[in-house]
């Protein structure tokens, strides 16, 4: 039995995750970035009935798959997140001074950096603090606080892209309520897995950001996710 780990564009992330579970005697492929028309065709055509497909990414190729959705953009899944009763910012179609012009498929928040977004509009909301929560089939598998790369972090977007990290080794101060929203955030987008962004207000209030299906890895965090996917690898082959 082989992973197939779906990522059909550069992931350093998706190829770390790939070596780390070679790194267990288990054979693990990353798809090839860039291949463009037809990559999917070619990537279909190498899968076996027996093989474990992992969406990095994308929305998947088979229901069989782990975080297979129709789930199609960052603005339909604040939607359903809505709709399930999930505390997230609410979402406009029109621009206003208390609201953040977003992309349909945006990375490490670049289009909050560039100011260019402008797919969708959501309700700015003032977070003091923000944590991430790796959640895999229902259990929290690793959390950690937002904190500064350095001093030239950006003083409220808190993404990798704007000098921000999460902090592994203050897990203890994520309170349990948080981790149970997380959860809910991934199961009521049919996810499998994720990394749910979670905002807390000056009154404690929280509410979820976004659930990314492609985050990004290092260090612990790259077992953490191997290990579940090794998990699941060994229960379909037994």
């Amino acid at each position: 039995m082989t992973v197939h780990i779906w990522c059909p564009r550069p992931s350093d992330s998706a190829i770390k995750l790939r070596d780390a579970i070679r790194a267990h005697g288990i054979k693990c492929y990353k798809t090839k970035a860039d291949q463009g028309y037809g990559a999917s065709t070619r990537f279909i055509s190498r899968i076996k009935l027996t093989d474990l497909v992992v969406n990095w990414g994308p929305s998947g190729l088979a229901t069989n798959s782990l975080n297979y959705t129709e789930n199609s953009n960052k603005m339909q899944q604040l939607i359903m997140l809505a709709s399930a009763g999930i505390p997230c910012p609410e979402v406009f179609d029109t621009p206003a001074p208390d609201r953040l012009g977003r992309s349909f498929r945006h990375q490490c928040a670049s289009d909050l950096i560039r100011g260019n977004g402008q797919d969708y509009y959501t309700q700015k909301l003032p977070f003091v603090r923000e944590c991430r929560i790796h959640v895999f089939r229902g259990k929290s598998i690793h959390a950690g606080m937002k904190v500064p790369r350095d001093g030239s972090a950006h003083p409220w977007i808190r993404s990798s892209a704007s000098g921000w990290k999460p902090d592994y080794g203050q897990a203890s101060r994520i309170k349990q309520d948080r981790r149970d929203l997380a959860k809910k955030a991934v199961a009521a987008l049919g996810l499998d897995f994720g990394a749910v962004d979670i905002g807390i207000l000056k009154d404690g209030r929280a509410a979820v950001i976004e659930v990314n299906t492609a985050p990004g890895l290092d260090g612990s965090t790259v077992e953490a996710y191997a290990k579940q996917i090794i998990q699941v690898h060994n229960e379909r082959s037994t």
